[in-house]
């Protein structure tokens, strides 16, 4: 399986792996919503997990209510994320940990897979 990120829904910006040579020494938050707590990473791996937290699988729990392991239902999370239909919770990652969900446009795919620049 190859990298995947995205770009910050505020800036823009890559969301760099610790893997790349770009410095990847910030802090990325996956923001929440309805006021909920941001779930920080401070060492993005590339795979797709936010502090133990796999951000497909958070997709399809937050709009799809499927039940079932993270590895039972990330691919329901892939499959509404590149499905072109409107997602009432899309993904949100941003450096700032005070940055509001509701505020923010879904974050973008990053071509780059946070790696290769």
């Amino acid at each position: 399986m190859g990298f995947f990120s995205w770009k910050t829904a505020d800036t823009k910006k890559s969301i760099n792996n610790i893997h790349s040579r770009r410095p990847h020494k910030r802090t990325v938050y996956m923001l929440q919503p309805n006021g909920g707590d941001p779930i920080a990473e401070n060492d993005y791996d590339g795979y797709g997990i936010f502090n133990g937290i796999d951000a497909y699988a958070w997709l399809a729990r937050m709009n799809l209510a499927v039940k079932g392991t993270d590895d039972e239902i990330r691919g329901d999370g892939i499959g509404l994320h590149y499905s072109g239909k409107p997602i009432k919770y899309p993904l949100k990652f941003s450096f700032n940990k005070k940055a509001i969900y509701e505020k923010l446009p879904a974050s973008e795919h990053d071509p780059y897979q946070g790696y290769f620049f």
